[in-house]
């Protein structure tokens, strides 16, 4: 797992310079908290065919990932939003079980940088 391909490094580190490390990770949570909801909106909207909301919800993901660095997850929520734009279910189910791993990746370095900030 290379953390380059999962965080952008200057946005993780710029995040915990300005709030510190226990503000970052109560700003981390909060992510973790909002990705969840996400990932669950997406799929429900996905069920329901409904591509216009899962779009939005995924769209909401990948600026919520792009504001604290998650970079490689808000590129695979934005395969979401397009495969949700084109219509197109297999698309969006396989990236947001991409999403999930990526989220799953990314918050086991985000916990790696935080420990090495404390």
């Amino acid at each position: 797992m290379n953390a380059l391909d999962h965080i952008e490094s200057e946005q993780f580190d710029s995040l915990l310079s300005a709030a510190g490390a226990a503000v970052a990770k109560e700003i981390l949570a909060a992510f973790s908290r909002s990705t969840e909801m996400l990932f669950g909106e997406v799929s429900d909207h996905l069920a329901k065919a409904d591509y216009d909301e899962a779009a939005k919800s995924a769209h909401a993901l990948k600026g919520s990932a792009a504001n604290v660095g998650a970079k490689r997850l808000a590129q695979t929520a934005l395969k979401i939003e397009e495969a949700c734009r084109a219509n197109s279910l297999a698309d969006a189910q396989a990236a947001l079980a991409a999403a999930r791993d990526d989220f799953s990746t990314v918050w086991i370095l985000f916990e790696e940088k935080l420990g090495a900030a404390e």
